[in-house]
């Protein structure tokens, strides 16, 4: 029998979260039949206890399949997962998050009968203390949603309600088939998602927050180093990517682009890194090619205040920030 759903996970040195990871996987199983759902445990070369942990898990549970690799990164274990998935829909989840036990089961079911091409859950960002929150893709909906492509892509270059994301959302097999994830680049899900969701037809959002998204200080996210040129570079290439096949949304997402290339100046000021060789080379090329993106916004307020009153519009973001917590407060 082909399996509903192909849950595939990447793994490398996880051993201290990846049991709470597949138990969670495996309470899921529970409310589908023997064979519905496959899990494809990518060990992408592992040197802690993650191999052997996710081996015996799989012996153990008929529907965990054991895939060894040597270690290439995060794209190329998924593109493994990929290849291998026989379900009809790909479900990806990181090796140190994990699962409501309902979340396959309501992604499913809603996706079906929406026939949604994607389907997203909400996501609590899990700190495993009282500072867990719920993202705004959670909040932002106050009921489930079913939404166009256009609608889609609009909300993913906010970056607010739809996150850039791979894992958390329900795909149809066929579309994720067609994209595979750039190997060689950090932030590999935004190189990706622009094209997946630019694929979709029917995106559908549960606004529950079933998928919990650890909070490491170890994760590439969580720190400022020069892997952080990748992010910059893939925000470029999805501006590219939206001038050609969303032209209407172009504008928005040039500010998008302008808002992340404030926030890399800034944070490769604090670090203090001096760049040398190659990457003063690179960073002067992005930089040019971020410029000329940004003539459509020449005119735009905040771009004229930041360009010719810095100390202003430094002002004006800390003014808008405190609203934003201040109106998260009340939303909680």
């Amino acid at each position: 029998m082909k399996p509903l759903i192909s849950v595939i996970i990447p793994i490398y040195n996880v051993e201290l979260y990846l049991i709470e990871c597949l138990q969670s996987v495996k309470n899921n199983i529970l409310f589908f039949h023997d064979g519905e759902i496959e899990v494809l445990l990518v060990n992408d070369g592992s040197t802690d206890g993650s191999s052997k942990i996710a081996s015996e898990f799989s012996k153990d549970n008929n529907s965990f399949h054991y895939i060894e690799q040597p270690n290439a990164g995060l794209s190329v274990a998924r593109n493994t997962g990929i290849s291998k998935a026989i379900g009809e829909y790909i479900f990806f989840l990181d090796s140190d998050d994990f699962l409501e036990p309902e979340t396959l089961r309501s992604l499913y079911t809603f996706s079906v009968e929406n026939d949604c091409d994607i389907c997203q859950c909400g996501m609590l960002y899990y700190y495993g203390d009282k500072r867990n929150y719920e993202s705004l893709d959670t909040r932002g909906f106050g009921k489930n949603n079913v939404l166009t492509s256009v609608e889609a892509m609009r909300l993913l270059i906010k970056n607010e309600k739809i996150k850039s994301f791979a894992c958390g959302k329900l795909y149809k097999a066929n579309l994720v088939k067609q994209h595979s994830f750039k190997v060689g680049r950090y932030f590999e899900d935004l190189f990706w998602q622009p094209e997946v969701i630019g694929a979709c037809i029917v995106y559908g959002v549960l606004n529950k927050a079933y998928y919990k998204y650890r909070q490491r200080d170890d994760s590439i996210t969580g720190q400022f180093s020069l892997r952080k040129f990748d992010l910059l570079d893939g925000y470029y290439e999805f501006t590219e990517y939206v001038k050609k096949q969303y032209p209407l949304l172009y504008k928005l997402s040039v500010q998008k682009l302008w808002s992340t290339k404030i926030m890399f100046d800034k944070q490769l000021k604090e670090s203090g890194i001096v760049l040398e060789g190659l990457d003063i080379c690179r960073f002067k090329d992005i930089s040019r090619k971020c410029e000329d993106c940004f003539e459509i916004i020449k005119y735009k307020p905040t771009y004229i205040m930041f360009n010719s009153v810095p100390a202003l519009y430094t002002l004006y973001r800390r003014i808008m920030n405190a609203f934003i917590k201040i109106k998260k407060l009340l939303v909680d």
